[in-house]
């Protein structure tokens, strides 16, 4: 019965880390679209494999709305991260 109440414990938390972490990304203006002028601006001309090094090298020359949603998908992902992190792991309780 215990093992039982763990594991229905162990899930809830996991959905509910699941769903404040969604919460969280859903909530924020999504980066693609905030970000679209200043990525055509600044790296228009660069290929996929080198976009990610060329936004980090151009990301004081944003815009507001770029860097806030930058900002606020860090937020979510930490959170996610150190919610992840604080999930208790799998019981070593004897079956019954």
């Amino acid at each position: 019965m215990s093992l039982r109440l763990a594991a229905m414990a162990a899930l809830t938390a996991a959905l509910l880390t699941s769903y404040a972490a969604h919460a969280q990304e859903a909530a924020a203006p999504p980066v693609r679209s905030a970000c679209a002028a200043d990525r055509a601006k600044f790296c228009g001309d660069v290929s996929k494999d080198q976009m990610k090094s060329c936004m980090m090298s151009h990301r004081a020359d944003f815009s507001p709305e770029c860097k806030s949603a930058l900002a606020a998908r860090m937020q979510a992902r930490k959170a996610q991260q150190a919610a992840g992190a604080a999930q208790p792991g799998p019981s070593a309780a004897p079956q019954n």
